[in-house]
């Protein structure tokens, strides 16, 4: 039996789990005001489409963003999002990247976005506060669109007052915000 593919994948997961003891990053909590004021763009879309990339040597997530309706900022009706962590299988040995707290969306998933443009690299958004500005909107049968943080924590704030709120923050009637 050849043992060459299960040292090299066990050389690269013990490899990867190093990596990341080593680069270990706090995020710092925010309230939504902050959220609000630190974004220079927020937004309502859908995920259209994913794709991994590499960008600077590390392997990032492309979402691409369906723009419905902006609350703050300026955008196309279409934007790129960057998430840290994804899947690259085109390589003589496919690699997986995960970053603990990443936001993660699903294609046609309807979002509720908190952005800052990158710095560097491609043109594109990345989200404030990592995972706290990104709240996936889910759809009742009424139409009623209710927030939710991650994947499994329901907020119980509907998509209308989290609107009403961040158009207040930013000293705007409910009319204010671009459609």
């Amino acid at each position: 039996m050849d043992r060459s593919p299960v040292v090299s994948f066990l050389f690269l997961a013990l490899a990867l789990s190093s990596v990341s003891l080593l680069s270990a990053t706090t995020v710092e909590s925010r309230t939504g005001g902050e959220l609000i004021e630190n974004a220079s763009l927020i937004a309502i879309g859908n995920c259209t489409a994913v794709a991994s990339e590499w960008w600077q040597g590390a392997l990032a997530t492309r979402y691409s963003i369906a723009i419905s309706e902006t609350l703050k900022g300026e955008a196309s009706n279409e934007i790129n999002l960057y998430i840290p962590g994804g899947i690259d299988l085109d390589r003589e040995v496919p690699i997986a990247v995960t970053v603990p707290g990443a936001p993660i969306l699903l294609p046609n998933e309807e979002v509720l976005l908190f952005l800052d443009p990158l710095e560097d690299g491609p043109a594109g958004y990345s989200v404030v506060g990592f995972s706290q500005g990104l709240f996936h909107i889910r759809r009742e049968d009424s139409g009623a669109g209710y927030l939710q943080q991650g994947l499994e924590n329901p907020l119980g704030t509907t998509l209308e007052q989290a609107r009403r709120d961040i158009l207040q923050h930013l000293g705007q009637t409910a009319q204010g915000g671009k459609s």
